[in-house]
C-alpha cells in the first residue's frame, strides 16, 4: 500500500514500539476463508502437495532472482560474482521447480492462480493510479497561480472558513476549483489540509501543526500524527490559536474532494476490462477521511469526474 502497489485497507496498529505489527481485518478474514476452502477441496494435506511444491520451489527461484539485484544494485558485488551466484542457485531451484511443474494439474495451479490474480491487481491499481495523477494533475494548477487568478478576478468572498482536505501538497486541490468553476464564490478564510503519518508511534503536540499563511485569506495546515494516533482535525484545529489562527470551529466548513471514475474513456490508457477493474478497486477503498473526527453536518463532498 505504501508502494502504491495496492488499494488501501484498515491497518490496525497493534504495538506502539514495532510500527509493523498491524492487523488488517479484512486480509485476515480472506486467509480465514481461504483456508477452509482448501481444506473442503483438497480434504488431505497429501492432495496438497503438488501445491505446497509449486509454491515452495517458484519462491526459492524467485528470491534468488531478487537477491542477484540486491547484491548487484545494494552490495555492489562484481558482476562475475553476483552471476555465478544467480546461475550457481538458479540451477538448484530451476531443478526443483522443473520437477514439480508435473503437479500443476494435481493442486500445483492454485498457487499460480493466486500469484497471477495477486500480480494482476498490482499492477492495474498501480497503472491507474499513474493515469488518475496524470489526469488530476493536468486539470489542477499551483496554488499560487490559483491565488492570483483569485486577486485578479475578485471572486465575491462569503462569511465562514473551508477547510480543503487534501493528499498533495504544490497543486491546488481539484474540489476547490470545482467549487469556484460551479459557485463563482469562495469562503474568506480558506484552509488547505493535509495529515501526515509519521513512523514513531505519537508526535507531540507542540510538533503536531505545521502553519503556513498565504495572500488572500489562504493558509496550508500539515497535521503530523504517529501511527499509534487517531487523527481530530477538529481539536488541532482549536489548537491553532497558539499559532496566530483563530477559528469558530462551528463556522467550519470542510470540504472533500470525492472522485467519480469513468472507464475506458482515455485512448491510451488500460485495456477496458483493467479500467473497470481499478474503477472497482477505488470504489471499494477505505475512506482516507473516515477516521478524522469530522462532523457530519459541516461537511460537503465536491464530485470530479475523471475518464481513465
Amino acid at each position: 500500500m505504501q508502494l502504491g502497489m495496492f488499494p488501501q485497507l484498515t491497518v490496525k496498529q497493534t504495538s506502539a514500539d514495532a510500527r509493523g505489527q498491524i492487523y488488517l481485518p479484512i486480509v485476515n478474514w480472506i486467509l480465514m476463508t481461504a483456508a477452509i476452502g482448501l481444506v473442503l477441496a483438497f480434504r488431505s494435506s497429501d492432495n496438497l502437495a503438488g501445491a505446497y511444491g509449486v509454491a515452495v520451489n517458484s519462491t526459492m527461484a524467485i528470491t534468488t532472482v531478487l537477491a542477484f539485484n540486491v547484491a548487484r544494485e545494494r552490495g555492489d558485488w562484481s558482476l562475475p560474482a553476483v552471476l555465478a551466484f544467480l546461475f550457481g542457485f538458479l540451477a538448484i531451484d530451476l531443478g526443483f521447480l522443473g520437477s514439480n511443474l508435473f503437479k500443476i494439474t494435481d493442486g500445483g495451479w492454485l498457487p499460480l492462480f493466486i500469484g497471477v490474480l495477486l500480480f494482476t491487481v498490482m499492477t492495474t491499481w498501480r497503472r491507474g493510479s499513474g493515469i488518475l495523477a496524470e489526469q488530476i494533475a493536468n486539470a489542477t494548477t499551483n496554488l499560487e497561480t490559483f491565488i492570483g487568478r483569485v486577486k485578479g478576478e475578485q471572486l465575491p468572498r462569503i462569511p465562514g472558513t473551508a477547510v480543503f482536505i487534501t493528499g498533495r501538497l504544490e497543486p491546488t486541490p481539484p474540489s476547490l476549483q470545482q467549487l469556484v468553476r460551479h459557485t463563482g464564490v469562495l469562503y474568506e478564510r480558506v484552509i488547505l489540509m493535509t495529515v501526515v503519518i509519521e513512523p514513531m508511534p505519537t508526535v507531540n503536540l507542540d510538533e503536531r501543526i505545521e502553519l503556513e499563511a498565504f495572500d488572500e485569506g489562504f493558509y496550508r495546515i500539515m497535521l503530523h500524527y504517529g501511527f499509534m494516533h487517531t487523527p481530530n482535525i477538529p481539536s488541532d484545529l482549536s489548537a491553532c490559536a497558539e499559532l496566530g489562527l483563530h477559528l469558530d470551529l462551528d463556522e467550519i466548513h470542510y470540504i472533500v474532494g470525492h472522485v467519480d471514475l469513468l472507464a475506458g474513456r482515455k485512448l491510451h490508457g488500460m485495456a477496458v476490462w483493467r479500467d473497470k477493474l481499478f474503477v472497482f478497486l477505488a470504489r471499494n477503498t477505505k475512506d482516507a477521511i473516515a477516521g478524522y473526527h469530522i462532523p457530519a453536518a459541516q461537511t460537503m463532498t465536491v464530485g470530479l469526474h475523471v475518464g481513465i
